[in-house]
């Protein structure tokens, strides 16, 4: 948000934008909830279609990361329940994207190769490879 707020992207006029938001937010959610994680994804996506109203938004819901059970992998789970509750592809130029299903094996775990070691971040091939796709 600081980025479309103070500078650099006045003269853009991009067709589209991909948001891949809110993983860093968990990080914060004891504190904040789960509430205002799902809204503060919602308020950049909403900063990003006053900044290019002309633009479609692809909003990727938030990647699973490290394991069932996990308090980070929980909160991202119920974030996006909260994000789908928005309902933010109500307007006609947000899509959101769920790669979820794609990342997971059927008992939830992460998919082998798509991880970094940290299970946090995309691996350079497998995960950024599917996401590309």
């Amino acid at each position: 948000m600081w980025q479309l707020d103070h500078g650099g992207v006045e003269e853009l006029q991009p067709k589209v934008v991909i948001l891949m938001i809110g993983n860093n937010n968990m990080f914060f959610t004891p504190e904040t909830g789960i509430e205002a994680a799902a809204k503060g994804v919602q308020m950049c996506i909403a900063n990003v279609r006053d900044k290019f109203p002309q633009a479609e938004v692809i909003a990727v819901k938030i990647l699973p990361a490290h394991a069932p059970g996990n308090r980070f992998y929980e909160d991202i789970k119920q974030t996006n329940l909260a994000l789908d509750a928005l309902k933010l592809d109500s307007d006609p130029k947000v899509k959101v994207l769920n790669l979820w299903n794609e990342m997971v094996n059927a008992d939830a775990t992460l998919k082998k190769g798509l991880f970094a070691p940290d299970n946090l971040h995309l691996s350079q091939t497998g995960g950024y490879e599917l996401y590309a796709s």
